[in-house]
């Protein structure tokens, strides 16, 4: 059975990211961090891309991504 974590008004985070679909977001993670400082010269697009990049690291750490829940996917196995 996924733990999960008693979120906002009462809903339950269940988890429903998993170890490959975790793997590939850790990957794509680095990818905007290390890339927005040698890809783009404005600020501004920097820290987009950092902000990505935390956004979808924190997806891949809590092993819960918000869209998937709205939409009823889950690539975790039980």
């Amino acid at each position: 059975m996924g733990r999960s974590v008693q979120g906002y008004r009462g809903y339950e985070m269940k988890q429903n990211v998993g170890n490959l679909d975790r793997t590939i977001r850790l990957a794509i993670a680095l990818v905007f961090i290390i890339a927005g400082p040698v890809l783009f010269t404005n600020p501004t697009w920097v820290w987009l891309s950092f902000g990505a990049g935390l956004v979808v690291a924190a997806t891949a750490f809590m092993r819960f991504c918000g869209l998937y829940a709205v939409l009823g996917l889950n690539t975790k196995t039980d």
